[in-house]
């Protein structure tokens, strides 16, 4: 072997170990915003639900967007990406979960898949989240924010300049948001039904 060919060995190694590290520390902090206690004391608790503004994509035909009503409803707002991978690991277990809640007092589920650029087309969306769903036997129903205005406006709430991903919202019957989780934990889908359920109950 010769030296050339050592560096570049070296480089390349560098660089994976790279990313790597990176991608550990992303999912580590992913982690940890999703404590317990981010859910109550989040700042944007108590407040009103963020504005909604989203697009039915093709395919999805449990909800329209027209349909969106918060007004009297408990309502699970989840913001995920197929590029992301805390997403792709909570997302199965989650569809599965909200189709248990379907007998709680008027709950809806409304999933925002997110574009993981600025160059990504409707379509390009639509496909990417069609093809995951797919691949994991997936049946849910999808949304897009294509111009962004609901994530700008839940951005508002969280006092933060954008959004980690996945972050759930939990919506009460009062129009008022109730919890918040951001990031991917093992309790937390187990967090989310028992608050809905808790939610439904006191109505």
């Amino acid at each position: 072997m010769t030296r050339t060919t050592e560096q570049v060995s070296n480089r390349l190694f560098s660089t994976t170990f790279l990313a790597v590290v990176v991608f550990c520390l992303c999912f580590f902090f992913a982690m940890r915003f999703a404590s317990v206690d981010s859910v109550l004391v989040n700042p944007a608790v108590g407040k009103p639900a963020p504005q909604i503004d989203l697009i039915k994509l093709p395919g999805s035909d449990e909800l329209s967007a027209a349909e969106i009503k918060l007004d009297g409803r408990i309502t699970l707002l989840h913001f995920w990406g197929t590029w992301c991978g805390p997403c792709r690991m909570e997302y199965p277990e989650l569809a599965q979960a909200t189709e248990s809640l379907g007998d709680q007092n008027k709950f809806q589920f409304v999933p925002v898949s997110c574009e993981g650029s600025s160059r990504e087309t409707f379509e390009g969306l639509w496909e990417k989240t069609s093809s995951f769903f797919g691949s994991e036997g997936i049946n849910s129903v999808a949304f897009a924010d294509p111009r962004g205005i609901t994530r700008q406006s839940m951005g508002q709430r969280l006092e933060q300049p954008s959004l980690y991903y996945p972050t759930s919202v939990l919506i009460g019957s009062d129009g008022k948001i109730a919890g918040v989780w951001e990031g991917y934990s093992e309790n937390g889908i187990a967090e989310i039904v028992a608050m809905v359920k808790s939610l439904a109950n006191t109505n």
